[in-house]
């Protein structure tokens, strides 16, 4: 037995024998062709569709319009016109004035508004020949011509009531006429104050135009 298992082994090698309880139990195997190397496929590249350049997000900058300024409505004169504050114009017109310059305040006036002297003085119509440059009239108030005096001056778009001559202090001495005369780039006329004083070689006494007193008359007008 053991003699013919071993030729049978010789003979064909490809058999695998079993032994179990019952006798020799002969179990065939199959030869299997070997696995193929693992050949890894490479998945085919899907085109990128390209993204779409974002658009750059546009900023609009809210502009600001500015809001027109109404230009303030200037009442007309009163039928029974007195002096207010300032002593030179009715109440009403005291604080409309504009600083164009420290010395001088310029007003922006309805045609018949009256002016007053703001004091006890002389009256000065200066005449054409004498005003230079100057569009409209001039009229002058002089509390006297030494050092100390008060000199008071008006000039512009307005018209004498009277001529040279002693004047009392809220006396109507002038009145805003229309004749397209301007000064100061738009205003009707201006003002300013100017204190007397020695002229500095010592003859004669000059009067400049004094910022103190000019805010004394008009404490109103700031600037």
């Amino acid at each position: 037995m053991i003699r013919a298992i071993i030729i049978a082994l010789v003979a064909f090698p490809s058999l695998v024998f079993a032994v179990g309880c019952g006798g020799v139990e002969k179990t065939s195997t199959s030869t299997t062709s070997p696995t193929p190397p693992d050949k890894t496929v490479s998945p085919a590249e899907t085109p990128t569709t390209p993204l779409p350049t974002p658009t750059p997000e546009r900023i609009v900058t809210p502009t600001h319009t500015p809001t027109p300024v109404p230009t303030p409505t200037i009442e007309p004169p009163s039928a029974n016109p007195v002096p207010g504050s300032c002593l030179v114009l009715e109440e009403k017109y005291c604080s409309t004035g504009v600083r164009v310059i420290p010395v001088e305040l310029a007003f922006k006036l309805p045609e018949g508004v009256s002016i007053f002297s703001p004091f006890d003085g002389a009256l000065v119509v200066v005449p054409p020949e004498a005003k230079g440059a100057v569009k409209g009239n001039i009229v002058r108030v002089y509390t006297g011509i030494e050092p100390g005096d008060i000199k008071f001056l008006i000039q512009g778009d307005l018209e004498p009531v009277r001529g040279n001559g002693p004047v009392r202090e809220g006396e109507l001495i002038a009145k805003i006429t229309n004749t397209g005369v301007t000064v100061f780039g738009g205003y009707s006329v201006s003002i300013h104050f100017s204190l007397c004083e020695s002229r500095e070689e010592g003859t004669g006494v000059i009067c400049i135009p004094n910022p103190d007193l000019l805010e004394k008359f008009f404490p109103q007008v700031k600037g």
